[in-house]
């Protein structure tokens, strides 16, 4: 392949990487003159690429185009990129930093969400730690019957309050076991979420009876109190 570069120090017809030809010129001008005088030379036209290496104007690049097409050149047009493809490319691209944005932004919010449930399970933990040793300080004769729960069944009661009160997306304040009842104080920032509590509540399986009272509400918050019979 043939290369006709044109710079500032000359023209030069290059073939495989080396200088076969060239030529000079004084005046911008001159350059599609000289072109021609250097082409007409060769008895058999090839393909060759236009490179230009400093600025021309574009009526003389016209004519230097024109003038190797005249000689019998065939010249390599180098591929141009269509303005509809670059906006396309650029769209793309904006639209790929968008989604990596907010996948970024999802993601964050969802380790915050983790880290938030982690410690919340800790909170509960501790809550069925305390609860369950206080139960072993009441119990000072092996002998005595316990009314309401074993402690192998308190202990699933208490982590199944955990885990409704997740669902349900309400906060326990206080829990109390006080004779055969046990009562639980807690706050909803909606009526669904207590309702959905009550729900969860009502179908577990050693509950004979559930009564809930609204204490009070505060701003969007209702607070709420919960007695639990034993079946």
């Amino acid at each position: 392949m043939r290369i006709l570069e044109i710079s500032d120090r000359g023209i030069k017809l290059i073939e495989d990487g080396e200088t076969i030809n060239q030529g000079l010129f004084n005046e911008k001008e001159d350059i599609p003159f000289e072109i021609k005088e250097l082409l007409s030379i060769y008895d058999n036209p090839d393909n060759i690429t236009l490179k230009i290496l400093f600025s021309l104007d574009e009526d003389i690049v016209l004519e230097i185009k024109k003038i190797v097409k005249e000689a019998g050149w065939k010249l390599n047009e180098p591929y141009k990129i269509s303005k509809k493809f670059k906006y396309i490319s650029v769209l793309i691209i904006v639209l790929q930093l968008i989604l990596g944005g907010v996948v970024f932004l999802k993601s964050s919010a969802l380790e915050e969400q983790v880290f938030n449930l982690k410690k919340e399970n800790t909170q509960y933990t501790k809550l069925i730690t305390t609860f369950d040793e206080k139960m072993k300080l009441e119990i000072l004769d092996e002998k005595v019957e316990i009314d309401i729960f074993e402690r192998s069944d308190l202990s699933e009661f208490l982590v199944f309050l955990s885990e409704i009160s997740r669902k349900a997306e309400i906060n326990y304040q206080k829990i109390q076991y006080i004779d055969k009842k046990i009562k639980i104080e807690g706050f909803g920032a909606e009526m669904k979420n207590i309702s959905k509590l009550k729900k969860y509540i009502s179908g577990y399986k050693h509950i004979d009876n559930s009564k809930f009272d609204f204490i009070k509400k505060e701003g969007e918050i209702l607070y709420f109190l919960i007695e639990l019979d034993q079946e």
